[in-house]
């Protein structure tokens, strides 16, 4: 089975999703043709920057590759406007994608729900993992219009893993449409 996974984060990192990711993607490559892809990222801790990811992570080595674009949230700091530059984010890495996948992945796992979305009326079989809902990240708003957004250009379910049942309730309690398919993989 192939399976690219999409994770958004510097590396190496200090941050817990961090290690989650690359934790996710070493358990997807000891058992699965797996690459991990992430925005390229500033790095802006100097003792992060001379640190090799398999050393800080105390891991074998992983496949990762590095999507082109730029980093909207060292850009974000410097001059705002977080959600053009977040939506400028994903659309060069969606274009890069388009590039690198082929129609053979099993499917793209990934924590962005845009990209996701994108992927999926784009005709790849996209899985999304989902953190948080009702929180200044992910607003119920932003992600009814993305939803809206996926179904009406594809009419196929759409595939979400939700890290606790209460957030898989949370979401069902709000989206009430039947090709919204959640299962539930505890976090940690």
């Amino acid at each position: 089975m192939k399976i690219i996974q999409i994770g958004n984060t510097r590396l190496p990192s200090e941050k817990a999703h961090t290690r989650q990711i690359i934790e996710m993607a070493n358990s997807l490559q000891s058992k699965y043709d797996s690459i991990l892809y992430v925005p390229k990222r500033f790095q802006d801790n100097p003792t992060l920057k001379k640190n090799k990811i398999e050393k800080f992570y105390n891991i074998k080595k992983l496949k990762i590759k590095f999507l082109f674009g730029f980093d909207d949230i060292y850009w974000n700091k410097k001059i705002g406007m977080k959600v053009f530059l977040y939506i400028l984010r994903i659309l060069l890495n969606f274009i890069h994608l388009i590039f690198v996948l082929n129609k053979n992945t099993d499917y793209v796992y990934s924590r962005e729900l845009l990209l996701t979305v994108l992927l999926k009326i784009f005709g790849y079989k996209s899985i999304f993992e989902i953190h948080q809902f009702n929180t200044p990240d992910m607003s119920k708003s932003a992600f009814g219009k993305i939803l809206k957004f996926h179904f009406l250009f594809n009419k196929s379910p759409l595939h979400l893993i939700a890290i606790s049942k209460n957030l898989k309730k949370k979401i069902t309690n709000y989206w009430k449409y039947k090709n919204l398919k959640i299962d539930v993989l505890h976090d940690a």
